[in-house]
Formats: structure tokens, C-alpha cells, sequence
């Protein structure tokens, strides 16, 4: 890290002490205590109190990842694996313009190497460093996953897509030397006009004050009942006849785990349930497994007379809303073997 200015923020945030970060960390606190709501356990909160650390810091210190830890309910050294592991919380200061350039294979081929060369010469660093004026620091980065407009370039949080100070997207443009340079001296005068850069929420301006995750500390939120998503209905009710022998089937959702099968004989004004599918050990329709179930029931009723018959499908404690009636008349079976009704 070169540059003076650099250098005296990592000086100054080195001698910090815990209370000292709390104490900065105090206007954060309704954001945390939110956060703590809507988690079942504390430590669901750690990556987003670190964003909060490099939001109030521009960068996670060391003794920023203990606060974190803290607020998080884990060991510091959990914290600290955390953060290092993820590359876009910062390890040192850096400077308000962040330029990052791919340096992958298919960034290689298509110049990156030339573009780092003429950043570092055109800004007086070399990657890695942060310019004497905190304005500019240039990383080497894998992957950008804008291989199309290659090599890549990401400043802040804006890829370079095309021309122009629009930055509109163009199939195919990649970024020149000429190119940074124009976004060098637009990005000066930026800084010039404006020399406290506008502090951005890191957590999204989140709504405050929810109820929270049922449990957790400071939380009123109450378990959703067991029906407020009913699982999918039965699908495809079909009532065949064979002579007395009615065959009940119907297409459901792998999640199903069994089906009530009901019948009306007086046209669906009144439903008695005659008797339950365990749908777990019904086969599925061909194909991969995991996908739907095809269950049936067999009833039986008088030759001549007419039943209706729907499928009410349950998912553990969770009940559908009952399926399409399918009305079938009892037929008797001919000499010939041909079969009766069909619904």
C-alpha cells in the first residue's frame, strides 16, 4: 500500500481499542438490533455487521472484525476466517475509486496485462497500491464474469460496458487505454466538485422495527400457521367403472405425502371420506425421479347408481384445497368384456 494518506489511516485504525470501535458503532445500532430480530440464531447476522464495519471505516480492521464477532455471537476467530474468506470486504484501506481489472485467460488474451501496464503508469502505482491523493487504487482480480466486453473493468461498482459517459451497453466493446483515461480525469473532477463522496448504506436502507424471526432476541413475530401455504391440490381426477368396482385416480405433487378420497351420492352437496392414499409409496409418473405421483383407490357402489368422487391431498400437516369432482355411473360389465362408465 503506497500513498501517505494510506498509510496514516492504517496507523491511526491499528491503535484502536474495542471501546473505541463500540462507540463508533453506536449509530449502527438499531440497524444490528433489526438484524438480530430477523435471524433464528445470532450468528446468521455476521456478514452484514461486517459490511456495517466497512461502511463506518471504508475497510474491516482487525479490531472491526472483533465488534462484529460480538455482535454476532461467535469467536473472533470465526470472524476473521469469514472475512477473510470473502474477497469484497476490505483488508486495508483503499482509495474512492476502486479499478479492478480481470486478469483471467480470456481477459489476458484480450489485452488485461497492456491495460494494468498503462493504469499504473498513467496513476504513478503499481497494482495493489493506493495513489498519494487516496483517489485511486488498482487491484488485479480474477473474473469479473463480463468476459463479453473483456478485459474487464469494474470501478466501484460499475463494469465499463461501452463509450461515452453513459456507459451504455455494446456487444463486443472492450475498454482502451484512451478509455481510462477519459474515466480518470471525469472521476478527478467528480472528486474535485465533491471532495466527502456520499456515504452509502451497505445493508440497502433495510425497513427497521419488523417483528422479526419467531424466538430470537427482541423478535414478536408469531409461527405462520401450519395451513397459510396450502400444498398443491390433485390433478387429473379420474373415476372409472368396471362394473360395481369404481377405480379413483389422480396425478399429484411429489411433495404430497397422502390423499383423502371423498364421495357425494348426492351431487357433491354432502362428502363422506371413504378411505386414505399413502401417497409416499406410490410409484411416480415415468420419467426422472422425485417427480410426480399417480395414486389410486378403489370403491365399489351398486351397478346403476352414481357417485361422485374428489381427492383432498395433505402434505404432512398441511391440507390442500379439495380437488375437481369426477362423477361416474356404475355400469354393468357386457358379455363382450367392454367396461362400464367412464368420469
Amino acid at each position: 500500500m503506497s500513498g501517505c494518506n494510506a498509510q496514516a489511516i492504517i496507523d491511526a485504525q491499528l491503535d484502536l481499542t474495542i471501546e473505541q470501535v463500540r462507540e463508533r458503532m453506536q449509530p449502527y445500532t438499531a440497524r444490528v438490533a433489526e438484524l438480530q430480530r430477523r435471524y433464528a440464531m445470532k450468528r446468521g447476522v455476521l456478514l452484514q455487521a461486517l459490511w456495517l464495519i466497512q461502511e463506518e471505516f471504508g475497510w474491516v480492521p482487525r479490531i472491526g472484525i472483533k465488534w462484529a464477532a460480538e455482535v454476532s455471537d461467535v469467536s473472533p476467530v470465526h470472524a476473521y476466517g469469514v472475512a477473510e474468506f470473502y474477497t469484497m470486504y476490505r483488508k486495508a484501506p483503499m482509495g474512492r475509486f476502486l479499478i479492478q481489472v480481470c486478469e483471467g485467460m480470456c481477459c489476458q488474451l484480450k489485452g488485461a496485462n497492456d491495460l494494468i501496464a498503462h493504469l499504473e503508469q498513467a496513476l504513478g502505482i503499481h497494482a495493489g497500491d493506493t495513489t498519494e491523493d487516496g483517489l485511486f487504487t488498482v487491484l488485479r482480480v480474477q473474473c469479473l464474469a463480463a468476459c463479453g466486453n473483456g478485459p474487464s473493468v469494474l470501478i466501484n461498482d460499475e463494469f465499463l460496458y461501452g463509450p461515452g459517459e453513459l456507459n451504455e451497453h455494446q456487444e463486443g466493446w472492450s475498454p482502451s487505454a484512451a478509455d481510462l483515461d477519459r474515466w480518470i480525469e471525469r472521476l478527478r473532477k467528480e472528486a474535485e466538485a465533491k471532495p466527502q463522496p456520499d456515504k452509502v448504506d451497505s445493508l440497502g436502507d433495510i425497513m427497521l422495527d419488523t417483528k422479526g424471526h419467531p424466538g430470537s432476541d427482541g423478535a414478536s413475530g408469531a409461527p405462520l400457521p401450519k395451513d397459510y401455504a396450502p400444498p398443491p391440490p390433485a390433478l387429473k381426477v379420474k373415476a372409472e367403472s368396471q362394473g360395481s368396482a369404481i377405480t379413483v385416480s389422480c396425478l399429484c405433487a411429489p411433495e404430497i405425502t397422502e390423499a383423502s378420497v371423498e364421495r357425494s351420492t348426492d351431487g357433491g352437496t354432502t362428502w363422506a371420506a371413504i378411505g386414505t392414499i399413502d401417497v409416499v409409496k406410490t410409484p411416480g409418473v415415468p420419467g426422472p425421479p422425485g417427480g410426480p405421483k399417480t395414486p389410486s383407490y378403489t370403491d365399489e357402489i351398486a351397478v346403476g347408481s352414481t357417485a361422485a368422487y374428489r381427492i383432498v391431498a395433505r402434505e404432512a400437516e398441511r391440507e390442500a384445497r379439495p380437488s375437481a369432482v369426477a362423477e361416474v355411473t356404475a355400469a354393468a360389465v357386457s358379455d363382450d368384456g367392454e367396461e362400464g362408465g367412464k368420469a
